[in-house]
């Protein structure tokens, strides 16, 4: 449920997070520089309708012409004689894109527009001439700045006799080209090259076109329908495909009624090239005033055929066998190139080859008309569709990236990124939908992902160091940071070291665990642990071991180190000493602590079965700590240790109490007391020791008597000493009853 709740939040994030850049003008531009370019690529090319042709002035035409390479000075004679054979061949538009904005010779001039009137379906190219004016208004006392924009026809001759004269503005490079105008607002809502070539090649359908209107528009306001006289100059073209736009953008539910009108007038059925031209025309008209290129591929995709060409299989109006049929076909003659080199005037798109080779002006107005033709213009979605997808689709991703593992998660958002895709471009390719990629592919899922891995590494981590955190209370930090790194390395973790074991005890404990209840007692050994764990902790130790009042305590190193042994002294004086501060401070009671300390190799590793090991040394020398630890009971001393610990051991003072051999052992023990600090040591203190050792001497070579009298001086340097007063009794009894030959001075304890 946390994992789910988490996933949620991350999913949140990562929906607005893609909303928000989606939606800015930087990601909507993203989108159609990169998203609709890799869509389109890995669409590839798209078979273009073949009703529609483009003728081409290129340099072979102008070549086997003998004209000049600026196809905008060639000969207005050859124009002619193209458009009369087109007329033959029985085009259904002739669209010109080149500008014919200066008179040449009379009789040329008069040749071409003969030819045009004859056609009466040529469409000529006008330009566009924008110009910015400062005005300054009758006591102002700033400048504004106007832009007028300005339509430059062809020459009245031409202009005359045209069937409609129209601008096809794009952008210069070095921008990409992706749209065009319908309509050109700033003109004064001016239709463009391709919906004029459309409106005069779908001619037919007008008068179909108004009485569905007119059927529609009887349970609607009723709108001014345009004039339809007969359409014969390019004044009537232009009047009527004016009045056609304001009537559907004053009626906004005049398309969708209309097309609505259409399905149930069963034309589809009937006349199916009609009713195709009708839903063009009502989607052309009510369209917003830019679409989208659903561009068909490279240069020259869109059926093409040099203008040389064309004058000799059209020339005489008979097309050879080979030759392509023009009839009831949309012509588009202009400058299109089949090499780099020779381009005057193109247009940088996502289908510009690597050759450097772009698509001409031509190319792309043929295009516009083809959509229109097809209807089938690069459709992107509303504001609306576009933030609600983009959200749920950051939201299930950031889920799906936290709910599952991991590797679990990459591969599924991988496979729904991949499945994302192949939607998208199913539809991209099918009906021209055009939905994001980069957001939701390079953004969204890679962040939901790398978001995911980060949180689960530092949820991870911290776990990690929670349970290192936790085992630092049982184990060694060295065993611990091991087992972080490697945990499948627990069995493998024994090893010899040297070690120095340090063992505690309490006396008493049973006797207070009666009178206390199980909280009580819970709650003062706790605090009993923390004086002992504290020192240990301090001077280096490990805390191995806590067998109800007893504490085990490890210094290990690869090899004996005289260090590890003077921490360990440091560490049973500096507990004695907190077990005496604290008993001072407080009215609890705290039981008197016994230690041993004993050194050398021990074994640390996993002692157990089945289900439940423990981590913890393993030999003699634990053993004889616990051991060295119990004489303090015969001795009444408190801190206890080895030879093997305090041999040549500095700056702690100690006075050796004789060798022992505990019950159930037969090696001796060569046994010390730690006192104190020697910093802290007392001059009663030094001469204690001195004299004890001694009595010790006269102890081991039976001299009983010396031996208990300095035993005695010893005592009073101590204040009291159970060690002497140990060896008083042991002297009395020799006295009386003395040993054997074979005694070696060692003393032999019977029980524990």
């Amino acid at each position: 449920m946390i994992r789910l709740f988490k996933g949620s939040v991350l999913g949140l994030a990562i929906g607005v997070l893609g909303l928000i850049i989606g939606l800015l003008p930087f990601g909507l531009t993203i989108e159609e520089r990169i998203g609709l370019d890799l869509l389109f690529t890995l669409r590839g090319v798209k078979k273009p309708p073949n009703d529609v042709v483009i003728i081409s002035l290129d340099k072979q035409s102008a070549n086997f012409l003998n004209v000049s390479d600026d196809y905008r000075k060639w000969p207005r004679r050859i124009h002619a004689k193209l458009i009369e054979a087109l007329r033959h061949e029985g085009a259904a538009v002739i669209v010109f894109d080149v500008l014919f904005d200066e008179s040449r010779s009379r009789d040329e001039d008069e040749v071409l527009s003969s030819a045009i009137q004859r056609a009466g379906n040529v469409v000529l190219c006008c330009f566009l001439k924008t110009e910015r004016m400062a005005i300054t208004a009758e006591r102002a006392t700033s400048t504004r700045v106007i832009q007028t924009v300005e339509l430059i026809p062809p020459i009245p001759l031409f202009q005359n006799f045209a069937m409609a004269i129209a601008p096809f503005p794009l952008p210069k490079i070095p921008y990409k080209v992706s749209q065009y105008w319908t309509f050109k607002q700033d003109a004064g809502d001016a239709p463009t090259l391709p919906v004029v070539a459309f409106q005069i090649y779908a001619m037919d359908a007008n008068k179909d076109l108004i009485e569905l209107i007119k059927k529609v528009n009887e349970t609607h306001v009723n709108p001014v329908l345009p004039n339809q006289p007969k359409i014969s100059h390019a004044q009537d073209v232009d009047r009527f495909m004016r009045e056609m736009r304001g009537l559907f953008f004053r009626d906004v539910t005049l398309g969708e009624n209309t097309l609505k009108e259409l399905g149930r007038s069963g034309l589809m059925n009937k006349n199916p090239s009609l009713y195709r031209k009708i839903k063009s025309l009502i989607k052309m008209y009510q369209s917003p005033p830019s679409l989208y290129f659903n561009f068909y591929g490279p240069p020259q995709t869109i059926t093409t055929i040099p203008y040389y060409q064309a004058l000799q299989q059209y020339g005489k109006g008979l097309g050879s066998s080979e030759s392509i049929s023009l009839k009831d076909k949309a012509i588009f003659i202009g400058h299109s190139p089949k090499f780099q080199h020779e381009q005057k005037e193109m247009f940088f798109t996502v289908f510009s080859e690597s050759s450097g080779l772009d698509l001409s002006g031509v190319e792309i107005a043929a295009t516009g008309f083809a959509n229109l033709l097809e209807d089938v213009h690069i459709e992107p979605p509303s504001i609306a569709v576009l933030g609600a997808l983009l959200f749920f689709w950051g939201a299930g991703i950031g889920i799906v990236s936290r709910l599952l593992p991991v590797i679990h998660s990459i591969s599924a958002v991988i496979g729904l990124s991949i499945a994302y895709l192949v939607i998208v471009l199913n539809l991209f390719t099918r009906t021209g939908l055009w939905y994001p990629l980069v957001v939701p592919l390079f953004v969204q899922s890679p962040l939901a992902m790398l978001v995911a891995f980060l949180w689960t590494f530092i949820e991870g981590n911290k776990e990690r160091r929670n349970i290192e955190k936790a085992l630092e209370y049982y184990l060694p930090n060295d065993l611990v940071n091991k087992l972080a790194k490697n945990i499948s390395a627990f069995n493998l973790t024994n090893q010899l070291v040297y070690g120095i074991c340090l063992w505690t005890d309490a006396e008493q404990y049973t006797a207070l665990s009666e009178r206390m209840n199980p909280q009580e007692l819970a709650d003062f050994m706790n605090r009993y642990f923390q004086i002992l764990f504290d020192p240990v902790k301090k001077h280096g130790g490990v805390i191995s071991n806590v067998v109800g009042d007893s504490v085990l305590a490890v210094w290990v190193a690869p090899q004996p180190d005289s260090e590890l042994r003077r921490q360990a002294c440091s560490a049973a004086l500096d507990i004695s000493d907190a077990i005496i501060r604290f008993r001072q401070s407080t009215e609890l009671p705290l039981l008197p602590t016994r230690i041993g300390i004993h050194s050398g190799h021990i074994l640390l590793g996993n002692v157990g079965a089945i289900d439940h090991y423990e981590y913890r040394p393993i030999g003699d020398i634990v053993n004889t700590a616990t051991r060295i630890e119990g004489i303090n009971k015969f001795l009444r001393t408190r801190i206890l240790a080895s030879g093997e610990v305090v041999n040549q051991l500095e700056g702690i003072l100690t006075r050796e109490i004789g060798s022992f051999i505990p019950a159930g052992k037969s090696n001796a023990l060569n046994l010390y007391e730690l006192i104190c600090r020697s910093d802290d040591a007392t001059q009663e203190q030094i001469n204690g020791c001195a004299i004890f050792g001694s009595a010790l001497q006269d102890f081991r070579i039976r001299l009983w008597q010396e031996a208990s009298e300095k035993f005695l001086e010893s005592i009073k340097c101590f204040s009291r000493d159970g060690v002497s007063d140990f060896y008083l009794d042991l002297c009395r009894l020799y006295q009386q009853d003395p040993p054997g030959d074979s005694w070696d001075g060692i003393i032999h304890l019977e029980r524990k």
